[in-house]
């Protein structure tokens, strides 16, 4: 059965805007972060690791210069055989290579940590990494200086790294789904004041 987020976030994959009003959250997230009318073919990269049928990245992505868009979804592996399950289980330092991209999105895949290439990504906006539910490292996802909308929604979260106040572009940290303590919402609060914090 497809969730309500999962039909929110195809419809902005065919840069289609309109979402139901119970997925109104998600929208205004995605909307505001990057010009989705101006994506074309060559600057958005948009798949699922079914269609893919594999569980990585395609290295001829990493060579996409302006590349703006990319977008994986994986698959949920708690359903069926393991053998007709695909999903990515770490991002690559070749990310670093895609200097212009904008937004990323690997939602519904097994990503545990994330390299320190990321760093490179300095016009990344939108990083959604929702439903990774073995993600426990997001250190180096807080040098991205201009990264405005972080979704981390269902990652089993416990704690988010001291070196989240450095994120002053920060509008929007998603964090539902997670095993966070409101001590630990009221710090995020204190650290990032001019950040929405959804949980």
């Amino acid at each position: 059965m497809v969730s309500n987020r999962m039909i929110c976030f195809l419809a902005f994959a065919s840069f289609t805007l309109g979402c139901a009003v119970q997925n109104s959250e998600l929208a205004k997230v995605y909307k505001g972060s990057i010009s989705w009318k101006n994506l074309h073919s060559n600057t958005a990269y948009q798949k699922s690791t079914a269609e893919l049928r594999s569980n990585q990245i395609p290295d001829s992505v990493f060579k996409i210069q302006n590349l703006k868009l990319l977008s994986i979804i994986g698959m949920d592996c708690d359903y069926g055989p393991d053998s007709n399950c695909w999903a990515i289980s770490q991002i690559p330092p070749g990310i670093g290579n895609l200097k212009n991209l904008e937004a990323l999105i690997l939602n519904v895949n097994h990503i545990q940590s994330v390299p320190k290439e990321i760093k490179h990504l300095t016009n990344l906006r939108l990083l959604d990494l929702s439903d990774n539910p073995g993600l426990s490292d997001i250190e180096h996802v807080t040098v991205l200086p201009n990264l405005q909308n972080l979704i981390l929604y269902g990652c089993g979260l416990t704690k988010l790294p001291r070196s989240i106040s450095k994120m002053k572009s920060l509008r929007v940290l998603g964090l539902k789904g997670n095993h966070l303590t409101e001590l630990e919402i009221e710090r995020l609060r204190n650290k990032l004041p001019n950040c929405e914090i959804i949980w």
